[in-house]
Protein backbone atom coordinates (compact mmCIF):
# COMPACT_ATOMS: atom_id res chain seq x y z
CA UNK A 1 0.00 0.00 0.00
CA UNK A 2 1.28 3.33 -0.76
CA UNK A 3 0.11 5.59 2.11
CA UNK A 4 1.60 8.57 0.47
CA UNK A 5 -0.72 8.34 -2.19
CA UNK A 6 -3.92 7.18 0.09
CA UNK A 7 -3.08 9.89 3.00
CA UNK A 8 -2.76 12.65 -0.37
CA UNK A 9 -6.35 11.33 -1.25
CA UNK A 10 -7.75 11.45 2.10
CA UNK A 11 -6.57 14.55 3.21
CA UNK A 12 -7.16 16.66 -0.24
CA UNK A 13 -10.22 14.93 -0.99
CA UNK A 14 -9.74 16.22 -5.06
CA UNK A 15 -13.23 14.68 -6.18
CA UNK A 16 -15.00 15.79 -2.85
CA UNK A 17 -15.89 12.94 -2.03
CA UNK A 18 -16.50 13.88 1.56
CA UNK A 19 -13.74 12.23 3.01
CA UNK A 20 -13.63 13.69 6.10
CA UNK A 21 -16.99 13.32 7.26
CA UNK A 22 -16.61 9.56 6.65
CA UNK A 23 -15.63 6.38 8.89
CA UNK A 24 -12.73 4.16 7.80
CA UNK A 25 -14.88 1.53 6.68
CA UNK A 26 -17.11 4.04 4.90
CA UNK A 27 -13.53 5.64 3.33
CA UNK A 28 -12.11 2.19 2.25
CA UNK A 29 -16.14 1.04 0.63
CA UNK A 30 -16.10 4.43 -1.09
CA UNK A 31 -12.00 4.43 -2.87
CA UNK A 32 -13.14 0.90 -3.57
CA UNK A 33 -16.99 1.59 -4.99
CA UNK A 34 -16.36 1.47 -9.22
CA UNK A 35 -17.20 5.31 -9.91
CA UNK A 36 -14.18 6.12 -11.73
CA UNK A 37 -13.82 4.76 -15.58
CA UNK A 38 -10.13 4.74 -17.74
CA UNK A 39 -9.98 4.11 -21.37
CA UNK A 40 -8.53 0.27 -22.28
CA UNK A 41 -4.92 0.44 -24.01
CA UNK A 42 -6.12 -2.69 -26.64
CA UNK A 43 -9.53 -5.09 -27.26
CA UNK A 44 -9.40 -7.85 -28.57
CA UNK A 45 -10.20 -8.60 -32.20
CA UNK A 46 -13.05 -10.95 -30.96
CA UNK A 47 -14.44 -8.58 -28.91
CA UNK A 48 -14.75 -5.88 -31.72
CA UNK A 49 -16.31 -8.66 -33.61
CA UNK A 50 -18.59 -9.89 -31.21
CA UNK A 51 -19.63 -6.11 -30.50
CA UNK A 52 -20.37 -6.08 -33.94
CA UNK A 53 -24.40 -5.77 -34.99
CA UNK A 54 -25.38 -8.64 -36.73
CA UNK A 55 -27.89 -6.42 -39.24
CA UNK A 56 -25.38 -3.77 -40.07
CA UNK A 57 -22.93 -6.18 -40.79
CA UNK A 58 -25.36 -8.20 -43.41
CA UNK A 59 -26.34 -4.70 -44.80
CA UNK A 60 -22.43 -3.70 -45.67
CA UNK A 61 -20.93 -4.20 -48.79
CA UNK A 62 -18.80 -7.34 -49.77
CA UNK A 63 -16.17 -5.78 -50.03
CA UNK A 64 -16.70 -3.72 -46.59
CA UNK A 65 -17.55 -7.07 -44.99
CA UNK A 66 -14.28 -8.68 -45.55
CA UNK A 67 -12.44 -5.77 -44.38
CA UNK A 68 -14.18 -5.37 -40.93
CA UNK A 69 -13.35 -9.92 -40.76
CA UNK A 70 -9.86 -8.72 -42.13
CA UNK A 71 -9.51 -5.90 -39.28
CA UNK A 72 -11.29 -8.18 -36.53
CA UNK A 73 -8.83 -10.64 -37.29
CA UNK A 74 -6.25 -8.63 -35.08
CA UNK A 75 -5.42 -10.22 -31.73
CA UNK A 76 -5.23 -6.45 -30.65
CA UNK A 77 -6.75 -3.48 -31.76
CA UNK A 78 -5.95 0.15 -30.14
CA UNK A 79 -9.33 1.36 -29.97
CA UNK A 80 -8.85 4.83 -29.22
CA UNK A 81 -6.38 5.32 -32.65
CA UNK A 82 -7.99 8.02 -34.63
CA UNK A 83 -7.15 5.87 -37.45
CA UNK A 84 -9.30 2.91 -36.36
CA UNK A 85 -12.13 4.90 -35.49
CA UNK A 86 -12.10 6.39 -38.74
CA UNK A 87 -11.66 3.32 -40.28
CA UNK A 88 -14.90 1.68 -37.92
CA UNK A 89 -17.03 5.29 -38.36
CA UNK A 90 -16.37 4.44 -42.30
CA UNK A 91 -17.87 0.76 -41.97
CA UNK A 92 -20.96 1.56 -39.96
CA UNK A 93 -21.42 5.39 -39.95
CA UNK A 94 -21.19 6.94 -36.49
CA UNK A 95 -24.25 6.63 -35.19
CA UNK A 96 -24.62 2.36 -35.89
CA UNK A 97 -25.58 0.41 -32.66
CA UNK A 98 -22.08 -1.44 -33.64
CA UNK A 99 -20.27 1.83 -33.17
CA UNK A 100 -22.31 2.67 -29.40
CA UNK A 101 -20.97 -0.99 -28.30
CA UNK A 102 -17.56 -0.52 -29.33
CA UNK A 103 -17.22 3.02 -27.60
CA UNK A 104 -19.17 0.90 -24.45
CA UNK A 105 -16.73 -1.57 -25.01
CA UNK A 106 -13.07 0.38 -25.05
CA UNK A 107 -13.80 1.67 -21.51
CA UNK A 108 -13.69 0.19 -18.17
CA UNK A 109 -15.42 0.97 -14.61
CA UNK A 110 -12.81 1.38 -11.86
CA UNK A 111 -12.39 2.07 -8.28
CA UNK A 112 -10.52 5.33 -7.25
CA UNK A 113 -7.95 3.13 -4.95
CA UNK A 114 -7.59 1.76 -9.19
CA UNK A 115 -6.88 4.73 -10.71
CA UNK A 116 -4.63 5.84 -8.11
CA UNK A 117 -2.37 2.80 -8.18
CA UNK A 118 -3.86 1.42 -5.07
CA UNK A 119 -5.52 -1.37 -5.15
CA UNK A 120 -8.64 -2.93 -2.95
CA UNK A 121 -8.11 -0.54 0.36
CA UNK A 122 -8.72 -1.85 3.83
CA UNK A 123 -10.44 -0.27 6.33
CA UNK A 124 -7.45 -0.33 8.65
CA UNK A 125 -5.71 1.06 5.54
CA UNK A 126 -6.97 4.26 5.76
CA UNK A 127 -6.62 3.95 9.61
CA UNK A 128 -3.08 3.89 9.21
CA UNK A 129 -3.13 7.02 6.38
CA UNK A 130 -4.71 9.20 8.63
CA UNK A 131 -2.58 8.56 12.00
Amino acid sequence: MDYSVLTAELLNDPLARGYSTMSDAEAAADLNTEYCTRNLPSISGDTAFTATDATEFAQLTDHKRSLWMSWTSKDSINPFSATNVAFVNWLFGAESTTIATLNALRVEAISRAVELGLGTVKAGHVQTARK
